[in-house]
């Protein structure tokens, strides 16, 4: 699968993409990874979902678990 990927197979990347946000195959859960993979293929609804998923998480982690920042949030309050 990381040979198709790197050669461009989007359907690859997708695969990646899932496998890497859920640990499988024997590879560890990176949610950078997951994201770098899921942008590639941007075909199938289920690499936006995981792209979406890992941005999610990403913003979990580095914001140690606070979703509303004043000033740094990317959803408008009045939403």
């Amino acid at each position: 699968t990381t040979l198709a990927a790197s050669q461009g197979d989007s359907k690859a990347c997708g695969m990646l993409g899932a496998y890497f946000i859920n640990a499988e195959c024997g590879l560890t859960k990176s949610l950078v990874l997951a994201k770098h993979y899921s942008e590639k293929n941007s075909e199938d609804g289920l690499s936006a979902y995981i792209l979406s998923l890992a941005l999610f998480q990403l913003g979990l982690e580095r914001y140690e678990r606070f979703l509303n920042i004043p000033g740094h949030s990317p959803i408008p309050t009045i939403l």
